[in-house]
């Protein structure tokens, strides 16, 4: 092989590794923009999701508010009852 046919190919050969290293550097892209997607997709789940307990645990406390008021209305009853009992067995 002359000195200008290993200068061809020595070019060839840089040429092909310069393919290849372009062509990794755009599976890399494609792999950073799906990681992107799949961040936002996971940023977007946590916002329903944190959503969804933020008004799953008001919901708690309000049934937990009603069921204590519920709870206090029943105790003013009884007091109530046992109050009266008592004043009707003193007369």
């Amino acid at each position: 092989m002359n000195k200008s046919e290993r200068i061809i190919k020595n070019r060839k050969d840089e040429l092909e590794a310069i393919d290849n290293s372009l062509a990794a550097i755009n599976s890399l892209s494609l792999y950073v923009e799906k990681m992107e997607e799949d961040y936002e997709s996971i940023g977007a789940n946590y916002l329903v999701l944190t959503h969804l307990l933020k008004k799953e645990i008001q919901e708690m406390q309000n049934s937990s508010n009603k069921s204590n008021n519920s709870t206090d209305d029943n105790n003013n009853n009884n007091n109530n009852d046992n109050n009266n009992h008592n004043m009707v067995l003193k007369n």
